[in-house]
C-alpha cells in the first residue's frame, strides 16, 4: 500500500507497476547475501523505505521454525 500498489480508501488509485515479489517465506533457508525479496518502486526513496520495512519484519535464526497454518486452514478445522 505504501508503494502505491494498494488502497486505504475506495477511491485511491492503484499503481500496478509497484509492489514486492519473490519474498522469502517462513522457514526458508537463507545464507549470507541471499535475496530476501524484490521491491518494485517508482523512485529510490520509496524503494529504500520498502526495503527497510521488509528488513524490520524478517528475523533470521539458526533454529528451524514451523509454518503457521493459513487462515483458510484454520477456518476449515473449526
Amino acid at each position: 500500500v505504501e508503494l502505491g500498489g494498494g488502497r486505504t480508501r475506495p477511491n485511491d488509485v492503484i499503481d500496478p507497476s509497484v509492489g514486492i515479489s519473490e519474498l522469502i517465506r517462513v522457514g526458508d533457508t537463507v545464507s549470507p547475501g541471499a535475496i530476501l525479496g524484490r521491491v518494485h518502486a517508482q523512485d529510490d526513496t520509496s524503494a529504500e523505505q520498502a526495503v527497510l520495512r521488509i528488513l524490520e519484519s524478517v528475523t533470521i535464526g539458526f533454529e528451524p521454525v514451523e509454518n503457521s497454518p493459513l487462515i483458510r486452514e484454520i477456518r476449515r478445522a473449526g
